[in-house]
């Protein structure tokens, strides 16, 4: 074989081999993008730091001449096959990971569909019951022969806690945020992060909601925003994401709570 073929060939091999590498490092990196779900910034970090690491070494192997001192060559090689090895094993956890999800890639597009119409119907599910709470307390004071200008009063406050001004407007914003495109491409890196993102939308909205409805007057006999999911999640009316109970002290004046993503003003 001549000099020239031999050089033909060895680029040949070369570029395969850069072209195996970057198809290994892709899907790695797709793998690290759903193993650190919601960690965008670990997830950006631990990515640079790999390919970093990758091409010092695959610059230390190729340089006929060290980039820094580490004695003769074929020390210096050594350490770099070295690395590579180390990296292509560290490697392997995400490509696990992509792996798996690829063989449930069905059950990924159902997550991403499941979570947003959970969301979507969310709003309305809070819509009624805080209507139902509102509902019951006039019941629940008219029963006690309250004063009508009284019970007009309470009914009032209650609903202010509840429903607060600027629901509607929160309310609109999550709706236009919804409307979007939400990628299910297992291949795209958008996709684990679009999940993400509705995983924690759909946590603090409940979270918001739950601390909205903690408001108990006295005389209310009720259970907050994820206790009343609860009860229509065993019932198989909905199938919104259920949030553990609170523990509420029961008062005469309202519980002031901040709010989280989407502000609600009360």
């Amino acid at each position: 074989m001549s000099k020239m073929q031999n050089r033909i060939v060895t680029g040949l091999l070369l570029l395969l081999s850069v072209l195996a590498l970057l198809t290994y490092a892709y899907f790695a990196f797709l793998g690290m993008a759903y193993l650190l779900q919601g960690q965008f910034l670990y997830f950006v970090l631990l990515s640079v730091a790999w390919a970093v690491g990758m091409g010092l070494c695959i610059y230390a192997l190729c340089k006929r001449e060290a980039p820094f001192s580490l004695g003769n060559s074929k020390l210096r090689r050594t350490i770099a096959r070295m690395g590579i090895g180390a990296l292509l094993v560290v490697g392997i956890i995400p490509l696990v990971r992509f792996i798996q999800v690829y063989n449930h890639q069905d059950e990924l597009q159902w997550k991403i569909n499941h979570t947003r119409e959970n969301l979507l119907q969310m709003d309305s599910i809070y819509n009624d019951y805080a209507h139902q709470r509102i509902d019951d307390y006039e019941k629940q004071l008219r029963k006690d022969k309250f004063k009508r200008k009284k019970v007009r009063a309470l009914v009032s406050s209650l609903e202010r806690r509840l429903l607060p001004a600027n629901l509607d407007s929160v309310r609109s914003q999550r709706a236009e945020w919804l409307s979007q495109s939400w990628p299910t491409d297992v291949f795209s890196v958008a996709t684990p992060l679009g999940l993400s993102a509705l995983v924690e939308a759909e946590t603090s909205w409940t979270e918001t909601y739950d601390q909205l409805s903690a408001v108990i007057y006295k005389g209310e006999d009720t259970q907050v925003f994820s206790q009343y999911l609860e009860a229509l999640q065993s019932s198989d009316t909905t199938t919104v994401a259920l949030r553990p109970p609170l523990r509420i002290r029961k008062t005469g004046r309202p519980i002031e709570n901040s709010q989280k993503t989407f502000r609600i003003h009360s």
